[in-house]
């Protein structure tokens, strides 16, 4: 009974100690690895905002480099006059836009070979800022100085006025031919966003046409940032989640939901926020893209598991359970090796004084340790108890002049001892 006493207390007391420390560390462990994902959230906007504008500045590059290849403006400013036959006739308005497009077509595809090249690593980039954008363009295309396509490299047919307008669905088309100016703007293309460079074509101080390329916005290149930053990454346009990097699609479609409902898009600071996707709890921070012309609201959100990250910090917890659990084994182990043998000498007593039940009195308790220990101390005060029993006479060796000393002080003990008073009403006698 004492044994499993003893062994209840000592759990009692290691679980309560246990619990305390893995309170007060998980509480401490939680706002740790909290701050820390803030923190991760918080470099990998910066990270991603900062190469998305080191893309855009790449993509401008590009539409500038091949804007200034000399065959752009000496196709757009050709005259009908040198499209004339041997007979010296200038060809008819319909002929003329045919053969610039042809002309066109062939320097675009050009351009298109020599960027699928860099892309493919058969060229070596230069340390031009253009170049360090390896990927080839996804669209490719110019217009003329009233912003009418004269050539595209995804259809070899695309030109003219009632089958290439791009000025009507994007104005500032115009603006980039008349006044020289160049910009970049997002596109829905296809129903895909991208990232679109115009730059103008120059002849003689003046714009005669412009060059649009474009990159679309992929979701391989949003898992491109995230092996960058080892976060999640979702760009939207406007209101719209548009690409994510490794979302689930029912994540994807609560994200696209909450950004609609729940502010993410529009937040009154830079803090992240916590949302919930597919039950789990998420920290999301907004990255927004600026610079574009005409697209508005457009940028990123950098999300990561919270409930992992919190999991992952508390897993080395565990091993309060485990060493507590092991200080358990082990300090029971010992308490009842030494509870073992404090009582053995006891329970040699117990037998001890069990034989002198039994009719056998000769036998002699040992008494080991010289009375430095209380069991002894007891051997030798049962062993003068047996003296006085028995009336046998005290030993003559040490252990006997020793039981004689111990009778001495018995003696002195009861002869200062007052003898017990009877009641005053006892009449016997």
């Amino acid at each position: 009974m004492f044994r499993a006493k003893l062994a209840g207390s000592l759990l009692l007391a290691f679980i309560g100690v246990g619990s305390v420390i893995y309170i007060n560390l998980a509480d401490s462990t939680l706002n740790r690895a909290r701050a820390q994902v803030e923190a991760r959230l918080s470099s990998a906007e910066k990270a991603v905002s900062k190469s998305r504008q080191l893309s855009a500045h790449a993509t401008l590059a590009k539409a500038h480099q091949v804007a200034q290849w000399p065959q752009m403006a000496r196709i757009l400013t050709r005259t009908p006059e040198s499209f004339a036959g041997e007979d010296g006739i200038a060809p008819p308005p319909g002929d003329v836009m045919l053969q610039v497009h042809r002309q066109m077509n062939e320097e675009i595809f050009v351009w298109t070979a020599r960027f699928k090249a860099l892309a493919e690593g058969k060229i070596d980039p230069t340390a031009d800022l253009h170049d360090l954008q390896q990927a080839r363009p996804d669209y490719l295309a110019v217009v003329d100085a009233a912003g009418i396509g004269v050539a595209n490299v995804a259809d070899p047919a695309w030109y003219g006025p009632e089958a290439a307008n791009l000025a009507a669905t994007h104005p500032g088309l115009l603006e980039a031919c008349a006044k020289g100016k160049a910009f970049l703007d997002v596109w829905q293309v296809k129903n895909a966003p991208m990232l679109v460079a115009v730059a103008p074509v120059r002849q003689g101080g003046r714009a005669v046409g412009a060059v649009v390329l474009g990159y679309q916005l992929t979701d391989s290149e949003a898992k491109a940032d995230k092996a960058a930053v080892a976060v999640d990454v979702a760009y939207f346009v406007g209101d719209r989640i548009q690409r994510s990097s490794s979302l689930s699609p029912k994540s994807e479609r609560e994200l696209a939901k909450l950004a609609g409902g729940a502010g993410l898009l529009t937040p009154k600071d830079r803090a992240s926020q916590e949302i919930t996707l597919a039950g789990t709890r998420h920290l999301v921070r907004l990255g927004r893209l600026t610079g574009f012309q005409s697209a508005q609201n457009i940028g990123f959100l950098v999300l990561t598991d919270l409930d992992a990250a919190i999991t992952a910090s508390q897993a080395p917890l565990n091993i309060i359970f485990i060493a507590c659990g092991l200080g358990f084994f082990l300090c029971l182990g010992l308490a009842m090796a030494f509870f073992r043998q404090f009582v053995k000498p006891f329970e040699t007593m117990d037998e001890g004084v069990m034989e002198l039940i039994s009719g056998n009195r000769d036998y002699w308790f040992e008494s080991k340790g010289r009375g430095k220990s209380l069991s002894s101390t007891m051997g030798q005060n049962l062993n003068i108890l047996v003296c006085i029993l028995t009336g046998r006479p005290l030993p003559d060796d040490e252990t006997g002049s020793e039981l004689a000393a111990a009778m001495q002080r018995i003696e002195k003990v009861s002869a200062s001892a007052q003898p017990i008073q009877p009641p005053s009403g006892d009449t016997r006698g």
